[in-house]
C-alpha cells in the first residue's frame, strides 16, 4: 500500500508544469458586482415574448436553424431583453414539455381504461 505522501508526490510528478497562480481579483464595486448579477440573471419571458414563441410553435416552428434563432431574436427584443440561446433553449424544453404531457395523458387515458 501506498502512503498518502507518496501518491502525492506521484502525481505531483505525472502533472505538466502549471501556471503561475493568477492573482487574487480585486474587490467588486457595487456597480461591478450588480453588473456581473445582471449578466448571469435568468432571463425571465414577457407575455408578449412567450405569446409570439408559442405562436411560432403552433405553426410547426419545433427545432429552429440558427438563421430562424437569430430572427426570432431579434423580433422578441423589441418586447424586452433576449438572447438567441433563450430562443434555442425555450423550443427545446417546451418540446419536451409537450412530449411528457403527451406521454402523461396517454397513460391517464389507458389506465383509466384498465
Amino acid at each position: 500500500m501506498e502512503s498518502v505522501e507518496h501518491q502525492q508526490q506521484a502525481a505531483t510528478r505525472s502533472r505538466s508544469p502549471s501556471l503561475p497562480a493568477a492573482p487574487p481579483s480585486p474587490p467588486l464595486s457595487p456597480n461591478s458586482a450588480a453588473a456581473a448579477a445582471l449578466a448571469n440573471a435568468r432571463w425571465t419571458p414577457t407575455k408578449e415574448q412567450v405569446g409570439v414563441l408559442e405562436g411560432l410553435y403552433r405553426q410547426g416552428l419545433r427545432t429552429p436553424t440558427a438563421e430562424q434563432i437569430q430572427q426570432v431574436t431579434a423580433r422578441l427584443q423589441k418586447h424586452g431583453p433576449i438572447e438567441g440561446k433563450n430562443v434555442f433553449y425555450w423550443f427545446q424544453n417546451h418540446k419536451a414539455r409537450q412530449r411528457q404531457r403527451q406521454k402523461q395523458q396517454a397513460f391517464d387515458y389507458f389506465s383509466k381504461q384498465f
